[in-house]
């Protein structure tokens, strides 16, 4: 006996082809977006993407459908450039942190599941990050370097007394030398003086009486 092969398993028809891609669609996680074509693929709608954008203009009442994350194969915006719903798409994923640069979206950066390894390990976007960090760590290294001479002028302030002091102490032994060398002179002088007046006196006739 021979095995009889297997029959592949039949792709949804009708509404359930419908019901399989919105819940697909449902399933796309924030921040992350995904093509007609994958939607269709993971929908078991193997080939039909233009079926997921028909789809998605059938959403039933009530329902509310991450829309805005599906784009087509090349990451694009799939309504006119400056058309209502392409400012709206564009917002929407703006809102999320995807990045749209001139209405079209890195697949490869925010796919849904096109980069395990990036979702995981990358660092997180620059336009996410808070800009009021850089503001507040600015001050501190500003404050920082300011610091720095607030140092100096104590440390020159402390110096100045010290130098002070031995220059009044190099004042204070040049005075003295100067007044120690002056007493033998003013002795001498004194001594010169003395014997002079007293010569002039031998020397002076006396009056007879």
């Amino acid at each position: 006996m021979t095995a009889r092969p297997e029959t592949a398993a039949a792709a949804p028809a009708g509404e359930a082809a419908l019901a399989a891609i919105h819940a697909t669609v449902a399933k796309i996680p924030p921040g992350r977006v995904s093509s007609y074509g994958e939607i269709a693929m993971r929908a078991g709608l193997p080939g039909r993407a233009r079926l997921v954008g028909k789809a998605l203009g059938k959403t039933p009442d009530g329902v509310e459908l991450p829309w805005f994350r599906v784009l087509r194969s090349d990451g694009r915006i799939a309504f006119p450039p400056q058309s209502r719903p392409y400012r709206e798409q564009r917002a929407r994923l703006l809102v999320e942190g995807v990045r749209v640069e001139r209405g079209r979206v890195d697949l490869t950066r925010y796919g849904w599941d096109r980069n395990l390894d990036f979702a995981l390990w990358a660092p997180p976007d620059e336009a996410a990050a808070p800009r009021k960090s850089v503001v507040r760590k600015a001050p501190k290294k500003i404050a920082g370097a300011k610091a720095a001479p607030a140092k100096a002028k104590s440390a020159s302030a402390k110096a100045k007394p010290a130098a002070a002091k031995a220059k009044s102490a190099v004042v204070d032994a040049k005075s003295n030398i100067r007044a120690a060398a002056a007493k033998p002179a003013s002795r001498a002088m004194t001594a010169s003086s003395e014997a002079g007046a007293s010569a002039a006196r031998r020397s002076t006739p006396r009056k007879p009486r």
